[in-house]
Parts: C-alpha cells; sequence; structure tokens
C-alpha cells in the first residue's frame, strides 16, 4: 500500500548497519515511542484495520501487545511524557490520555478561559461608505446601511446631537446587509442579507426589538417593496419571478413568472400602484428590448404597457394619482431619456372652429 512504513532500530554506533526491522505488518506502524529503560518501543500501528497504540518489546520473541482497543475514529500523534505513565493523543477532536499502568484511556476535559474585554464597548464615527439612505414614511425616523450593517436613527436629532447620542445598530453581523425599505407605518424595516450563504430577506421590528428572517430558500432575492397599504411584500426570486407574501401570515406565492428581468442596478425594478392593486415591472422580450408591464394581484398574466426598442429600462415611478407612470428608456446610441405612460388616454381638447 502507498502508506505502508515500518519501525526499524540500529545502534548508535557512527557507520553502524546493524539495521533491524521490528514491525512485520503491511501497513502503517510509526511514532515510536521509546519505554524510558529502552527495552521497548509505544508505537501506532493500524492493524486489525483500525489504529491503535501497541507495544513492541525489543529482546526475545514476544510478540506485540495491543495498549488500546478502539474499533472506530483515528488515534493521531502519540507522545509519552517523561515519567512513562501517560502517553497523550488525539482522537475524535479531542485530546486523550493513555495510562500505562492500567492501559485505560479517556478524553481530557480541556476548559478554554477567555480573558474579559478591558473595553467592551467601541464607539465607531462613521463619516463616509454610507451605502444607503432611508427616510421612514412618517418623516421621524431614518435607516441607513453603513459599511454593511444596518442602523436607525431620529431624523431630528434635537439635543441629542450635543448629548453625543448614537444611532441605534440593527444588525451586528460580518455579513453584508443591503436593499433596506420602510414598512408604511414606520415601525419596522426589511433588508437582504447574505449571511446564509445566498440573499435572504430580513425584517426587523422596532417596537418588538425583533429581528425575522422572512424567507429561507436556495433562491436570490432581492428588491423587497412593501405595498402602500402594508399588506404586502413583493421581492424578486431568481431574476425570473416576483413573488408576494402577506405580511400578516408570511404566507408566499409566486406572482409574475416566466419573465427575464434585467436593469441597474438589481436584476430589475417594479413599483406598486398608489392602491397596492398594480405591480409595474420591466422585463426583456425575446428581441432582448426591455419594456413596461403591469399586472393586477388577483390575476396571472401581465399586461404590456409599452412597445419600444429600448435597450435598457430602469427607475420605475407611479404617480401619486395612479394616472401615469414614467420610468428611464435608452435606447441605441441615444441618451437616456424620460418616458411616460400615461393608463388612461387623454382626452383631446377641441376649439369650438
Amino acid at each position: 500500500p502507498s502508506g505502508h512504513c515500518d519501525i526499524w532500530v540500529v545502534s548508535e554506533a557512527v557507520g553502524a548497519n546493524d539495521h533491524r526491522r521490528l514491525t512485520q505488518y503491511l501497513g502503517r506502524n510509526l511514532r515510536p515511542m521509546w519505554k524510558a529503560d529502552g527495552s521497548g518501543l509505544y508505537y501506532l500501528s493500524d492493524r486489525n484495520s483500525k489504529e491503535n497504540i501497541w507495544y513492541m518489546p525489543l529482546a526475545g520473541d514476544t510478540e506485540a501487545e495491543q495498549i488500546t482497543h478502539f474499533t472506530d475514529g483515528r488515534v493521531l500523534r502519540p507522545s509519552i511524557s517523561a515519567n512513562e505513565k501517560w502517553i497523550a493523543f488525539e482522537r475524535n477532536f479531542q485530546i486523550w490520555r493513555l495510562d500505562l499502568e492500567n492501559q485505560q484511556s479517556e478524553p481530557v476535559e480541556i476548559m478554554v478561559q477567555t480573558d474579559e474585554k478591558s473595553n467592551p464597548i467601541r464607539h465607531y464615527t462613521y463619516t463616509s461608505y454610507i451605502s444607503e439612505f432611508r427616510l421612514a414614511p412618517d418623516g421621524k425616523k431614518v435607516a441607513l446601511i453603513a459599511h454593511g450593517e444596518v442602523f436607525a436613527d431620529l431624523a431630528d436629532k434635537g439635543d441629542k446631537i450635543k448629548k453625543g447620542g448614537d444611532s441605534f445598530k440593527v444588525t451586528d453581523t460580518p455579513f453584508r446587509e443591503s436593499q433596506l425599505q420602510w414598512h408604511p407605518k414606520s415601525d419596522s424595516v426589511v433588508y437582504v442579507s447574505d449571511r446564509t450563504g445566498h440573499n435572504e430577506i430580513f425584517g426587523y421590528d422596532f417596537k418588538k426589538r425583533l429581528e425575522t428572517q422572512l424567507t429561507d430558500s436556495p433562491e436570490q432575492k432581492y428588491v423587497p417593496k412593501f405595498s402602500p397599504d402594508g399588506k404586502w411584500l413583493a421581492y424578486i426570486q431568481n431574476d425570473t419571478e416576483i413573488w408576494l407574501m402577506d405580511t400578516e401570515t408570511q404566507e408566499k406565492r409566486p406572482f409574475i413568472t416566466d419573465q427575464i428581468f434585467t436593469g441597474v442596478p438589481e436584476p430589475t425594478d417594479f413599483e406598486w400602484s398608489p392602491d397596492s392593486k398594480w405591480i409595474a415591472f420591466i422585463a426583456t422580450d425575446s428581441k432582448f428590448f426591455s419594456n413596461l408591464y403591469v399586472q393586477h394581484i388577483e390575476e396571472e398574466t401581465p399586461k404590456p404597457l409599452t412597445f419600444l426598442s429600448n435597450i435598457n429600462s430602469f427607475r420605475i415611478l407611479w404617480s401619486p394619482n395612479g394616472k401615469f407612470i414614467v420610468f428611464n428608456t435608452g435606447q441605441y446610441r441615444t441618451e437616456y431619456q424620460i418616458a411616460r405612460v400615461d393608463l388612461k388616454p387623454i382626452p383631446p381638447v377641441f376649439k369650438e372652429e
């Protein structure tokens, strides 16, 4: 076998050639440890298909003696004490100790005590790297993302600035949070985090001081947005679907499917209608043109709103009165423009003549 090794002995004289092979087992024989009086060797062997500690006397024809009798796991890196009372070794990610007098082994309980921090609280002042900033709908609070963490604070701190008041840290993880959105009631936020290895949506309730993971699946999630009435949370999943989640029951269902979403900076942009009954979104058709579509929350098929040769479209805004939608559109070799779509035809105004 490629891992075969044996234990040999040779006298200490310079140029000695009296090499003698001690082990005859076709396998792994290694880590020899001298008995104090030099009459034998303890060593590690995997004979009988399991790694154990054995003892081999150097004089006479006495057979090797098995010291430990483990039937599973591995025995690694044995080391004998100077007084020849113990052999320490690693097994099953623990340190074990072998009493050579009674040949009994047991794991060593190791308690690692941590040093207390002399200054467990640290204050940081971030004057840069604020990637997102959101004003709450009530205009009284702000939420922001700095260095991948979510923070919240008062929009008007007043005397709090003089007192050196800190912003409230919503998240405290080594992972990245992004795509922050307020609930219409201004009492909670949602955001995307990659702490599970892929993008999942989390929510934080400021009244309950509680964070909740709202999605849990291997598909990537993007751009969570609450409906204006707060009853729904819509988000993009896997660049091909928009899902709806009931904010009361947290039940989820695919809403817009079999689309190709592209855009800047996320896979796509979408927007709720002011009455929370429609979602407008941009998708790419078979000719690679991106156009505007809408779909009612009770329907299964979207309706196209534009039929332009847009190479790229993004940034949808629905007018507060619900009568029109504007978005950015880019066409070949032209600058980006703002396009407006009137959802009801504008009645013509005729003069009397």
